[in-house]
């Protein structure tokens, strides 16, 4: 292979990757327009994370292998690892679907929310995801 090619390459995907760090990093202060990666209503908290149950990810296309069934409970750890600590920003819906800034003390149990993540799955039972946002679905 022809060096100058692999030097070109490496050096692209270097600034690539130093590029995704630094957005990465950022505290979020407004939601993700994306939708979430799934759903689901909590069935416990601690200062760690949050157990959810009732999973929906209908929200997320995934490539999963033929045969591959989605957990329908998981473990949604807070403060994502990714290049550091990046503390879960904490989302609040109205009964209009407008959001505001809430915060992780405002997670309860028996709470339906929508919960973006780093895209990294835990591989436990249940398996575990670091979430970069929450939102918590109003009266739910």
């Amino acid at each position: 292979m022809n060096r100058s090619f692999v030097r070109i390459i490496g050096s692209r995907l270097t600034t690539v990757l130093f590029v995704a760090a630094l957005a990465g990093c950022q505290e979020l202060t407004a939601p993700i327009a994306d939708p979430p990666d799934f759903t689901g209503v909590v069935f416990g908290v601690d200062d760690q994370g949050i157990g959810l149950d009732s999973v929906n990810w209908s929200h997320r296309a995934l490539d999963a292998p033929p045969g591959y069934v989605q957990p329908t409970e998981v473990i949604v750890n807070l403060n994502a690892r990714l290049n550091g600590v990046i503390p879960t920003a904490v989302f609040v819906e109205d009964g209009s679907g407008k959001v505001a800034e809430g915060s992780v003390s405002q997670l309860a149990v028996g709470q339906r929310v929508k919960v973006w993540t780093t895209g990294v799955e835990w591989r436990t039972l249940p398996p575990q995801y670091d979430a970069v946002q929450i939102v918590i679905e109003s009266g739910k």
